[in-house]
């Protein structure tokens, strides 16, 4: 009978409903979804608990399909996203502008918001209908904090995010992104490097720290444009005087180490270091980006060829390059037709282009003796690992540099008389090319034109038309260095090298593709570089047949 008399003396559902109405009266609150959504936005944790138990329902949404939570984030209101998480709102739904509330929260540069929806298990890689993270956000809102909890977490919009800092140009950011990983060599849709973005927009200090991090000057985007030419377009004089600055990268860093090598007794091959191009704005969308790809040298050492192998260089300039000189295979799948000839005639020339039996390009190039190198990866035992297996090997082995020398030239045409080809010299910004001569030296680049091809194919490629395939051999008058030069392609100027270590303090070894080395203490294994790109080296255990990936690290 007692206990009949306490259960009628507590309250029902209805009373307790009831009550929490009373209470949002009395915080000057009415029982409606906006003035729930008012609450979450003012970030009012009382006036919220009452609405729940007054019977809102946690996720409901209003007019402008908005959540309680997603406006609390919006808002910054960190105790209340906090709370309603509690509660069992869901974190990933849309709200203004089809963000998230963590893209919102970054967005309002609250960290503590950001905070809470982390913990509150908030997907940092979910993308918004219009491709936002929660990271390109905070980069786009020169957030610094943000973006150092964000990037560990959000590695596959790290590349992206350092584009948009780039062009937001905020030192701080763009250096938070390198130490994290982003790709100084990744590219948006419209081809552009984070170095282009950088320049378009009159950012020094980021196009300095870009540089410094080793980007390429001298690449193209998809308007055959270069970051200093952006920079030129946009009125960024500065900036180009920063991109041309020799203390913060070398175009032609062989001439530096020529010193090196007559100090060690040896002659250099080329290594240099080129760069970026940019663009003034990023579109309203965040970016897209590929797979950074980087042209190849198509060079030849110790009789072997490229993958372009020797039948895509062109028979009719073997006289003209010297042992040991590298060249720049053509990409393009028709060019095969280039070197056998097939009847094609040089346009405007009267004489057929040179055929298979005039010898080969390929049969003329040797390797270069080079200087001594710090510490050769091939033949060398790396140690510091108990075991030789791809675990081991990709769990220590950290890419800590990327090189891969570009000649700062481009061949846009040989002309139908004369010997002489217009040549454009790179990393100015908006300079015009120039006729030179054969014998000539190219502008201040220190770099002699030897020989030059007129030469026209037929092609796929050219839709009915013939294919100007060009070409020219320049001379370095330090190293004495051959190139082939091909019109329209930039040239590499020495092989790809990665720098490796073991670890923070371990020796830092030179790779190159074709490298063989050993892994491995107690139970060594056996390795080979397979290839080397700016952001990884492939490897091979010739033990196991297995293949590893050993990826670039930017902490510095």
């Amino acid at each position: 009978m007692a206990t009949g008399i306490l259960l009628l003396g507590l309250p029902s559902c209805g009373d307790k409903q009831q009550e929490a109405r009373s209470e949002l009266t009395a915080k000057s609150f009415t029982f409606t979804v906006d003035e729930y959504i008012r609450a979450a936005r003012a970030g009012d944790v009382p006036a919220l608990k009452h609405f729940l138990e007054a019977g809102m329902v946690v996720d409901v949404t209003n007019a402008d399909g908005c959540t309680a939570l997603f406006c609390a984030a919006q808002s910054g209101r960190a105790e209340a996203v906090d709370f309603l998480a509690g509660k069992g709102a869901a974190t990933e739904v849309t709200g203004t502008n089809y963000d998230t509330p963590l893209v919102a929260a970054a967005r309002a540069g609250s960290v503590e918001t950001v905070k809470a929806l982390l913990k509150a298990k908030a997907d940092p890689a979910v993308r918004t209908r219009r491709n936002w993270t929660a990271l390109t956000a905070a980069a786009y809102g020169n957030d610094v904090e943000i973006v150092k909890l964000l990037a560990p977490l959000s590695s596959e919009s790290l590349d992206e995010a350092l584009q948009i800092a780039s062009l937001k140009g905020t030192p701080a950011v763009v250096d938070t992104l390198l130490s994290s990983g982003a790709d100084v060599f990744s590219r948006s849709k419209d081809n552009k490097t984070p170095l282009m973005y950088a320049a378009a927009n009159g950012h020094t200090d980021v196009v300095r720290l870009l540089m410094l991090s080793g980007s390429n000057k001298l690449l193209f985007d998809n308007d055959h444009q270069t970051a200093a030419d952006l920079a030129v377009k946009n009125k960024h004089p500065g900036v180009v005087d920063v991109l041309n600055d020799p203390s913060l990268v070398n175009i032609r860093p062989d001439r530096e180490m020529v010193a090196t090598a007559e100090a060690a007794g040896g002659e250099d091959s080329a290594a240099a270091d080129p760069g970026a191009p940019a663009d003034a704005a990023i579109p309203g969308d965040v970016p897209t980006h590929p797979d950074t790809t980087v042209a190849t040298v198509a060079s030849v050492e110790g009789g072997t060829s490229s993958p372009a192998g020797p039948e895509a260089v062109d028979p009719g300039l073997t006289a003209a390059v010297a042992e040991g000189a590298p060249f720049d295979g053509l990409e393009a799948a028709d060019t095969a037709e280039a070197a056998r000839g097939g009847g094609a005639v040089a346009a405007d020339s009267g004489r057929p282009s040179a055929g298979p039996d005039d010898g080969s390009l390929a049969q003329a190039v040797a390797t270069q003796v080079g200087p001594p190198p710090r510490t050769r990866l091939q033949g060398a035992r790396l140690s510091g690992m108990t075991d030789g297996s791809t675990t081991a090997l990709t769990q220590s082995v950290r890419v800590r540099d990327f090189r891969e020398g570009q000649l700062p030239i481009v061949l846009e045409e040989v002309p139908a008389t004369g010997e002489s080809a217009r040549i454009r010299v790179l990393g100015r910004g908006g300079n015009a090319p120039e006729i030179v001569p054969a014998g000539g030296v190219i502008g201040d680049t220190g770099l002699e034109l030897v020989r030059v091809e007129r030469r026209f194919i037929d092609s796929k490629m050219a839709e009915g038309r013939l294919l100007d395939v060009s070409q020219a051999v320049v001379r370095d008058r330090v190293t004495g260095q051959r190139h082939v030069v091909r019109k329209d392609q930039t040239v590499s100027s020495s092989r790809a090298t990665a720098f490796i270590s073991a670890g923070p303090g371990a020796e830092v070894y030179e790779a190159q593709e074709g490298d063989e080395f050993t892994v491995g203490d107690e139970q060594p294994a056996r390795y080979k570089v397979l290839d080397v790109r700016p952001t990884q080296v492939v490897v091979e255990n010739l033990d196991s047949g297995e293949t590893a990936t050993l990826a670039r690290s930017y902490a510095r």
